[in-house]
């Protein structure tokens, strides 16, 4: 010790030298990302199960490059996909979805007409402008809303002072706007005049279920199915288990060229359905292709003695009050799990709720700049660069324990 107490400073490394000790280490800090998806020593991992580790950082956020390829031949500028459930994408969805740089699939749980018609209005809204957008008038009445839904399936309507395109805009109104309007109020008195946001970072919250007790963790199986298919030149879609901005990520760094996403997406205002109020929040319908709502949907009612439906016959859940016939027995739902003959269905997924998120106009670029941000993290430039680093050993993964995970989440606040 020195006099004054100090220890003595040639104890130390030289300061100079630290990056040339650090390159003395055996090996690296955490796993590689074989290490980590060993199977046969970690057995199945699922997102929550591990981190990325920090790396270099010295560039700003705003310059990572989201682009990714979802088939050999087509790039997107988000890796970005809503899945094809009848809660989550129709042609609302699918048209905002690639204004915003990803892609909406279109779910096929109806007649193929429907599903036609559907495209067909996805591709005639080129750059995000309609051609011939239905107008109304402030004289027109809330009535003439309603039957502009049940016609053409929508009830977003620019409002001008004729009545005609080539008007002066004076607002637009919308499906929220004439909820609880009576069917004779005028247009001049419901229709929106300010651009109204939901709330951001709102999350949403489901049940996983154990169904069937077969499957494999979503992470290796992200990891093994690309591992694979990336030696033929074949772009892997990581679909399921997409719940936030990290397990987006993550997928990407096992490999997926994009992320499908269902219950991440359920609940806005472009998703198919109408909002509902349950225990004081606004939800609206979402379920599982493999639940059995699902699979009952277009499925004949059962009939009484006079040819009517039976008492206790179920409903359409996106839309409870119709009275249109579908004579369709079988759907996507039931196709899709092989249940096409079977008498009695197994429900293979969840139904319920999800909390209203807004719309994906603000919800989309708040996931996208998240993406952004989590790669700046990892010191990546982009999700090719990503890619490549995580196979070279560069990017390294931690495992979590149980511990670890609470320790990671919100903790600590009285609400």
């Amino acid at each position: 010790m020195a006099a004054n107490g100090v220890a003595s400073s040639s104890k130390y490394l030289d300061p100079s030298k630290a990056l040339e000790h650090l390159a003395s280490y055996d090996r690296k800090d955490g796993l590689s990302v074989q290490e980590l998806l060993d199977s046969q020593t970690h057995g199945g991992l699922t997102y929550n199960d591990f981190l990325l580790l920090p790396g270099k950082i010295d560039f700003p956020a705003s310059d990572v490059v989201t682009e990714s390829r979802i088939t050999r031949n087509v790039t997107l500028k988000t890796p970005f996909i809503s899945s094809p459930m009848d809660t989550v994408t129709e042609k609302e969805m699918a048209i905002h979805m690639a204004l915003l740089g990803g892609i909406g699939v279109i779910h096929h749980n109806q007649t193929p007409e429907d599903q036609a018609s559907m495209v067909r209005t996805v591709k005639r809204h080129e750059n995000g402008f309609i051609n011939d957008p239905v107008v109304l008038s402030p004289e027109h009445h809330v009535s003439d809303v309603l039957d502009v839904k049940l016609r053409l399936g929508f009830c977003g309507i620019p409002i001008t002072d004729t009545g005609a395109l080539g008007g002066k805009l004076l607002g637009i109104i919308t499906s929220r706007d004439v909820q609880f309007r009576d069917g004779n109020d005028l247009i001049s008195d419901a229709m929106t005049t300010d651009v109204v946001t939901a709330p951001a970072g709102t999350t949403l919250l489901e049940a996983n279920a154990e169904v069937m007790a077969v499957g494999r963790p979503q992470a290796t199986a992200v990891f093994a199915v690309a591992e694979f298919a990336n030696k033929f030149g074949v772009p892997v879609i990581a679909d399921g288990g997409i719940s936030n901005i990290g397990h987006i990520v993550k997928a990407l760094a096992l490999g997926a060229g994009s992320v499908m996403m269902g219950g991440l997406l359920a609940g806005t205002t472009e998703a198919p359905g109408e909002y509902f109020w349950h225990d004081g929040k606004r939800v609206k319908t979402y379920r599982g292709m493999g639940s059995l709502e699902a699979m009952e949907q277009g499925k004949t009612a059962p009939t009484g003695s006079k040819g009517k439906p039976a008492t206790g016959a179920p409903k359409n859940a996106l839309n409870p009050t119709s009275s249109k016939p579908n004579a369709i027995v079988e759907n996507a739902a039931t196709s899709r799990y092989f249940s096409e003959s079977s008498a009695v269905k197994v429900a293979q997924g969840v139904s319920g709720d999800v909390t209203d998120k807004g719309s994906i106009v603000h919800f989309l670029p708040y996931l996208h700049v998240g993406v952004q941000h989590s790669l700046q993290d990892i010191g990546v430039r982009s999700v090719t660069e990503l890619r490549e680093r995580v196979l070279s050993g560069d990017v390294r993964f931690e495992m979590r324990t149980a511990s670890a995970q609470v320790e990671g989440g919100v903790h600590g606040l009285n609400s």
